[in-house]
């Protein structure tokens, strides 16, 4: 049932937890959302956890890795 077999998108909208859903209201946007997130801007993420950057983590070999292989890395 995940809309990718035969019966597609119908597969979706059939399922039994979607019963009584009116598609047609959905798409003339008729109805309301259970939650509407507060937004200041466009581009704000405050809704969003907030991950650490790459570059904030430290660097270091997630298991048993052979010396010369680590040495190979530093320069590529």
């Amino acid at each position: 049932m995940a809309g990718n077999l035969r019966g597609g998108a119908d597969d979706i909208r059939k399922h039994k937890w979607f019963k009584g859903l009116n598609w047609e209201a959905i798409l003339r946007c008729e109805i309301q959302p259970p939650i509407v997130p507060e937004l200041r801007h466009g581009t704000d993420t405050r809704n969003f956890e907030q991950f650490p950057d790459f570059e904030d983590e430290p660097a270091s070999a997630p298991f048993n890795v052979d010396e010369r292989a680590l040495e190979m890395l530093e320069s590529f």
